[in-house]
């Protein structure tokens, strides 16, 4: 991480929860975001996304954790990330969905996590 690096989850690209045809596959994909001025190190500076799935009965789905190691990412770029876990997301109901970000490069704890 150099010059005031800050990443935040700032997002969900998918699935769309207001697609009328979701399926019991469905990929969780998150994107997070270099707000600050300095370039993000991952080889240095490890990503680590978590999530839960709580469905409309109750149930928790833990996804499995992303680590991110490799790569760059230069200021106010973003990036999606996708959880290896799938959830059926076919019935009706309300969702709960919670990504949480371990990663030193993100020093504002406010934004490192997205409900």
């Amino acid at each position: 991480t150099t010059g005031g690096s800050e990443l935040s989850v700032v997002g969900l690209a998918g699935p769309n929860m207001q697609a009328s045809c979701l399926t019991a596959n469905e990929v969780i994909r998150a994107v997070v975001r270099n707000t600050g001025a300095g370039i993000i190190s991952f080889s240095t500076t490890n990503l680590v996304l978590r999530g839960t799935v709580t469905t409309p009965g109750g149930s928790v789905i833990n996804l499995t954790p992303i680590t991110k190691n490799t790569g760059t990412l230069a200021p106010n770029t973003s990036d999606t990330l996708s959880f290896t876990t799938t959830v059926d997301i076919v019935g009706q109901g309300k969702y709960a969905l919670e990504i949480r970000m371990d990663s030193l490069a993100g020093q504002v704890r406010t934004d490192d996590t997205l409900r």
